[in-house]
């Protein structure tokens, strides 16, 4: 099985440098721990960038072109809390190590149980990092989820659509502020990358994985209902059922079987081939753009 080795040891090098740009560190970093190179090329340990994990599709705004998909979610719903705990845990335990968990929506303040999430990932020292996106509309209201945001590993993004869809970020800031929880203010106000419709583009084998070998959301991954995906696109269009998903497109986690920790390791390191949403998609190495949080008349 050929593997992407660079891929790889990119991956070990953002979990155990946790951030640190320096060469020199990372040269380092790689030469003190032969042992977690060697586990990591046989696929004995799993490091990987960056999880997005989808709990809800309720949201507080009607975005249109969502790369999230939440305009076709009739009705929205929360998921399961239970359920998205196992998926985690089966992951989780099979010498897998995440630099970076993303806590998605919908608008994830909505979650009734975003308080139970935060606390499982609390716990999980093979977690290094935990954001929560939120879109600038409501007020964390409460103190459980508060206070556990005071722990530097979470952090909450606010996507900045401006201050009249973002009307209560200055309000949700001031709080964060006076508990010393860590933010930041993502100005995507401006533009999304506008994916298209999910009409078949026919495109040609050469070309797809061409278009899959530059996409630059082909290593997001993410999770939604138990399954991880290679990117938002094609796991919100599998969901809804509005793209095709083949096999290899993604893993099931709601299952703890042996093969778990091998499927992740071909599913995260040994595909250079397009997947099936790639033919549904115009996130091509041009793309075009829209104007982000355009709400309706």
């Amino acid at each position: 099985m050929k593997v992407n080795i660079k891929q790889i040891l990119r991956d070990l090098l953002h979990v155990l440098t946790a951030g640190k740009k320096s060469k020199l560190h990372s040269v380092f970093v790689l030469l003190t721990h032969p042992l977690k190179v060697y586990n990591a090329l046989r696929g004995k340990e799993i490091y990987i960038k960056y999880v997005d994990v989808v709990i809800t599709t309720v949201c507080t705004l009607k975005c249109k072109g969502c790369g999230a998909l939440i305009e076709y979610y009739n009705p929205p719903k929360h998921y399961d809390y239970q359920a998205i705990i196992k998926s985690l845990n089966n992951l989780l335990w099979r010498g897998v190590h995440i630099n970076r968990i993303h806590i998605l929506g919908g608008e994830p303040l909505c979650y009734p149980y975003l308080y139970e999430i935060l606390c499982y990932l609390k716990n999980q020292k093979n977690v290094n990092e935990v954001g929560i996106t939120t879109n600038g509309t409501l007020i964390l209201k409460d103190s459980r989820v508060i206070d556990i945001l005071c722990d530097p590993k979470f952090r909450i993004e606010f996507s900045n659509y401006g201050n009249s869809v973002s009307k209560k970020m200055p309000e949700m800031i001031h709080i964060l502020m006076e508990r010393g929880i860590k933010y930041i203010i993502r100005e995507t106000g401006s533009s999304w990358i506008d994916f298209g419709n999910f009409e078949c583009r026919n495109r040609d084998k050469s070309e797809l994985n061409n278009m899959y070998a530059h996409c630059g959301l082909r290593f997001t991954n993410s999770i939604i209902e138990g399954k991880l995906y290679h990117c938002s696109w094609g796991a919100h269009g599998a969901n809804l059922g509005l793209i095709p998903v083949g096999e290899k497109d993604y893993v099931d986690l709601s299952i703890a079987t042996n093969s778990l920790r091998k499927d992740l390791f071909h599913f995260l390191y040994s595909n250079d081939s397009s997947i099936e949403a790639c033919n549904y998609c115009d996130a091509t190495e041009h793309p075009r753009y829209i104007k982000a949080g355009v709400q309706p008349c």
